[in-house]
């Protein structure tokens, strides 16, 4: 009879602790629901001012940057590089460059129409393009920037006067691996 009374006691003991751990678990979800559905402020949005939809950033390509300088070249055209004139001239073109970054490259070509020799036209228009990318260099830090001086050769006919000057082009293109 002993051990009938032994395992009605653990069974007793068993029910008695599962119906307590049932009437815990009935609590603990009651209390989660009632959590869950209380009422909670939410904060207000933030409100920006309508300015900010408007803004637009506008990015400029190389190429876009490249016609705006051989734009001012051709409008103010680099006569002199002692001249003041000239030197404003260039300081609009190294702005603009600034708005690049610097992985580009700069190529800087001087053309002539003076009527001189083949050699003489090649070493003034080299020392013109030498000039303007040492002017560009002092002003930017620049990685790659070359100068050709090519004389009459490749003169285009757009610029292709008989007025005895010199003309700059420059071109810019981007480094497509930055090395």
């Amino acid at each position: 009879n002993r051990s009938y009374i032994m395992k009605a006691k653990d069974i007793f003991l068993t029910v008695s602790f599962i119906t307590i751990l049932l009437i815990l678990l009935c609590v603990l979800i009651h209390n989660q629901n009632n959590r869950d559905n209380r009422v909670v402020e939410t904060p207000s949005p933030l409100i920006f001012p309508k300015v900010i939809d408007k803004i637009q950033l506008k990015i400029k390509t190389v190429e876009e940057l490249e016609k705006e300088i051989n734009k001012i070249l051709t409008e103010e055209p680099i006569v002199s590089l002692d001249a003041n004139k000239s030197n404003k001239t260039l300081d609009k073109i190294v702005s603009i460059i600034k708005e690049t970054n610097r992985n580009i490259v700069i190529k800087i070509i001087s053309y002539s129409d003076i009527n001189s020799s083949r050699s003489y036209n090649r070493a003034i228009t080299q020392q013109r393009s030498d000039a303007i990318a040492e002017y560009i260099k002092e002003r930017h830090n620049v990685r790659f920037i070359y100068s050709i001086g090519y004389g009459k050769e490749f003169l285009s006919k757009e610029n292709n006067k008989t007025d005895n000057r010199i003309y700059t082009k420059i071109y810019l293109r981007r480094i497509k691996n930055d090395f």
